[in-house]
């Protein structure tokens, strides 16, 4: 028996997973970010932040659209778990991974600059993760729709 096969189709099932992985935190990322520049206004001026390590990160997150984000959230988690059907929990955690690692070094970084900037830190966090609730809600639908698809083939 030639294991050659075997060991192609593990090859390609663990590339495709990391490649969702990446997928799932960079459109995480994207829902988070994107709803803050695409629907402000022309005359809309930037808060400034000065001495943040990422100002774009920072203007996004001060003032986050939430019903955008968390429809974005939800399409996205979606997808995900249709993607990624048995490890919809994992793609919802990814998802929610690069917002909530920018927002530690977002904080982190002005904290050192301004030591009362910041002081309700943890409920920054818990918005964040609250805007993103709708990406397990979503993944979850998803992984449903992916395993019948997996079961009609």
């Amino acid at each position: 028996m030639n294991s050659t096969p075997i060991i192609k189709v593990a090859e390609t099932k663990t590339s495709r997973a990391v490649g969702w992985s990446i997928a799932a935190a960079l459109a995480g990322l994207g829902c988070v970010v994107l709803p803050h520049y695409l629907l402000k206004p022309c005359n809309y001026a930037e808060k400034g932040y000065a001495g943040t390590l990422l100002p774009w990160f920072a203007n996004a997150i001060g003032d986050i659209h939430f019903l955008p984000a968390m429809v974005s959230y939800l399409v996205v988690g979606i997808v995900l778990g249709v993607a990624q059907p048995h490890r919809w929990k994992l793609m919802g955690l990814l998802a929610l991974s690069l917002p909530t690692i920018l927002n530690a070094i977002t904080v982190a970084t002005d904290m050192m600059h301004h030591s009362d900037a910041h002081n309700l830190f943890p409920i920054e966090f818990a918005i964040l993760w609250f805007v993103g609730l709708p990406v397990f809600v979503g993944a979850f639908i998803g992984s449903w729709f992916g395993k019948r698809a997996a079961e009609a083939n």
